[in-house]
């Protein structure tokens, strides 16, 4: 962050030596020049004993390596920072209010304190503002600014004596409050408190001499600044506020209804405090709505700052299909949203509560960003989550501190208790086509389950590790077809070059234990990959059918550069009625719910690593209706919620209704519309008895941007297929 950090100054470098009323430095060089100045107070009575300030024009230093375009060195951030200080004893002013320093050739800032050596200051901080040669003479008033980057850097050149004249000083005002949390009303400790006049122009902030931050009862005193300009006019400033440990979730402008958030991160440039118009140039901003100027003197102005956000980036279930009166082990990891979350050191402490629904089941302690606890829950399948709480007491749940804000609950894992006798093992394997491919290339995640008797139904679950991390992440979730297989295409989008560690989970059902795939590795390369042509052609089991009669669509997919792999995509017309992965160039899929009427088939080859998409010609299928009756149908598609963060869950529902009455059976095939325009297939899902399909999907790494949903039902014998109309969008942030 850019709020400044604690600096002490030396006090004992200020002594210098009294001569004639003046006080002279001693310097520990050859000096090549003097400078000399007087101050008076208000009524024009000289001010003996108020330290100069002696430091490097602050103009000299070199830009900030880590913002190169901006001007945070220059504008004073570090208002009266030691690192720039000239490296000689500081003058004081003798009884007659003057001064003398002996000084080496250069540029010199000069500031006047009287808070250096003083609890209680008496004059407020100014800087010297009049002539870089100085001024004509000793008695000549002294132009004075209060935001050291307004001061004029003076220059000292061999045997020149300068003059800068008398300043004068108004009366020091001071600002105090309490700072605490805004969750529970606890002090802040290490709360920094920063004044400005202008934007970007500090004059004072705690860190510094005698005003640290607060400490453990939350506490802050700024003093050693003027209430009145040299007019006697009333000076505004604004106050910012930040927790020293957090930066960007704690740093907030003074203002009503919670005050104003300034940065977001080290990199998004000027402060939300302040509005840039559109320009890198600093001194072209304004203070934005909402911030809050404050007169001096004034009551205590107190300020509550936000817990710091957290986040619940890992949740898992030793098992999902325990035996009836078994119990699992739930595991919740827990990151502040300002940490490296590859070093869960760095995890804020507290309690993780976890939950069966909206019930809480019990809390368990977080160490070094994990939580672990163990369920037993009655037969039949329980929705679980886990949310961090904050700072609470394990009894009440009351918060004994509130640094840390609590986090929303984290994805739901379901896990059914009762498989009973019946309940057999299983087996899962994984596999990705391809291994390797460039960043922002797609890879196909296919998970097969086995078991000894019949095919197992449910969901798999794909998750990744990133290239140095031990914290994985979700990729989605994919349900089994009736071969007991699960797809799952990633889109690499940005993420960084390296090799991945991709997992699978069987959740099980309720005759089969859940089982858990050997990791494999998929690898994102900084290179280019080369795409090859296909040709895609159709072939039709019959071409004229009667209702409910299965037809057997086969898709074949040849290339020059050699035998395509991926999935095939087959389509009535525009809708999706269908998907088949490719074996050795051909895919197939076999559907008996083509309504009655003449149907235009398509397949679509969506490409993978290597080889370029293409579509084959439409093959005509007529259906007849054979005696029977076909309904049409409506669908219609919901999201909730519709706006998440990246990373997050939303589950789509689709409803298929009949025009003739009575409840449709079959498939709904959900697919959505990427915010770059292309379209890809989220997954599948039955039609439940109340004509409702579901699909919770999770977003992973996918990019932030409005995605556009659609649902598509292929039909059945007695149901004519549809698709859901209007627009529904969930939008990732």
């Amino acid at each position: 962050m850019r709020a400044v950090a604690r600096r002490v100054l030396s006090v004992g470098a200020v002594l210098g030596v009294v001569a004639a009323g003046v006080v002279v430095a001693t310097p520990a060089w050859a000096a090549n020049g003097t400078v000399s100045g007087c101050v008076v107070d208000k009524n024009n009575a000289p001010i003996a004993g108020l330290t100069i300030g002696v430091y490097q024009a602050i103009e000299t230093l070199p830009p900030d390596p880590v913002h190169p375009n901006d001007l945070y060195q220059r504008i004073g951030i570090n208002a009266v920072g030691s690192e720039t200080m000239a490296g000689v004893a500081n003058p004081t002013t003798g009884a007659n209010g003057c001064f003398s320093a002996a000084l080496p050739n250069g540029q010199y800032d000069f500031a006047y304190l009287d808070f250096v050596t003083r609890s209680t200051p008496r004059y407020g901080l100014s800087w010297y503002a009049g002539a870089a040669g100085g001024l004509a003479s000793q008695g000549t008033a002294t132009p004075t600014v209060l935001p050291r980057i307004d001061a004029t850097a003076v220059t000292v050149s061999q045997n020149v004596a300068i003059q800068l004249g008398t300043a004068k000083l108004q009366d020091a005002v001071s600002l105090s409050g309490v700072l605490t949390g805004r969750l529970a009303g606890f002090p802040r400790d290490r709360g920094g408190v920063v004044l400005y006049t202008d934007v970007h122009k500090v004059v004072m902030n705690t860190g510094y001499y005698a005003f640290p931050d607060t400490g453990s009862n939350g506490q802050y005193t700024i003093g050693g600044v003027p209430g009145v300009d040299a007019n006697g006019n009333p000076i505004q400033y604004r106050v910012r506020f930040v927790d020293r440990r957090h930066g960007w979730p704690t740093d907030f402008l003074y203002g009503p209804n919670g005050g104003v958030q300034t940065e977001l991160s080290n990199d998004d440039g000027p402060f939300l405090g302040f509005d840039n118009h559109g320009t890198d140039y600093p001194f072209d901003d304004t203070w934005v709505a909402g911030v809050t100027p404050v007169t001096l003197p004034t009551g205590p102005l107190n300020f509550s700052l936000p817990g710091v956000p957290t986040q619940i980036t890992a949740f898992t279930s030793s098992s999902t299909s325990p035996a009836a009166g078994g119990s699992v082990t739930l595991s919740a990891t827990v990151v502040r949203t300002d940490q490296d979350w590859n070093n869960l050191s760095q995890s804020p402490p507290g309690r993780v509560g976890f939950y069966d629904g909206t019930t809480l089941l019990g809390t368990s302690a977080l160490a070094t960003g994990r939580a672990t606890y163990t369920a037993s829950l009655p037969s039949g399948a329980h929705s679980l989550s886990a949310r961090y709480l904050g700072e609470v007491n394990a009894t009440t749940l009351a918060y004994t501190r509130d640094e840390y804000a609590p986090s929303t609950n984290s994805n739901a894992v379901t896990v059914t208790w009762g498989g009973g006798s019946g309940t057999s093992a299983s087996t899962t394997t994984l596999a990705s086509n391809p291994t390797s491919l460039a960043r922002g290339g797609s890879f196909t995640l296919t998970a097969t389950v086995g078991k000894a008797a019949g095919t197992p139904t449910g969901t798999v679950t794909f998750s990744a590790t990133a290239p140095g991390s031990t914290s994985s992440f979700s990729l989605g979730s994919a349900a089994l077809n009736t071969s007991g297989v699960a797809t799952l295409t990633v889109n690499s989008g940005t993420s960084p070059a390296g090799s991945y560690t991709v997992a699978a989970s069987y959740g099980g059902d309720a005759t089969t234990t859940g089982s858990t795939a050997t990791p494999i590795t998929v690898t994102l390369t900084n290179g280019t990959t080369t795409t090859a042509a296909t040709t895609t052609t159709l072939a039709a089991s019959a071409t004229s059918v009667t209702s409910g009669t299965a037809v057997t669509f086969t898709a074949t997919v040849a290339s020059s550069g050699g035998t395509p792999t991926g999935t095939v995509t087959f389509r009535d017309g525009s809708t999706t009625i269908g998907a088949g992965t490719l074996s050795g160039g051909t895919a197939t899929f076999t559907t008996s719910a083509l309504a009655v009427g003449s149907h235009s088939i398509t397949a679509a080859y969506g490409g993978t690593t290597g080889y370029a998409a293409s579509t084959s010609a439409a093959r005509t299928v007529t259906v007849t209706s054979g005696g029977g009756t076909t309904s049409a149908s409506t669908t219609t598609l919901t999201a909730t919620p519709a706006s998440l963060p990246r990373g997050g869950s939303f589950t789509l529902t689709a409803t298929v209704s009949r025009a003739a009455g009575g409840t449709a059976t079959g498939t709904v095939t959900f697919t959505a519309v990427a915010p770059g325009g292309y379209t890809f297939t989220l997954g599948t899902a039955a039609l439940n008895a109340s004509g409702v399909a579901t699909l919770t999907i999770n977003s992973g790494t996918s990019p932030a941007g409005t995605y556009t949903q659609r649902a598509a039902y292929g039909g059945n014998s007695t149901t004519s297929a549809s698709t859901s109309g209007g627009t529904v969008t969930v939008t990732l942030t």
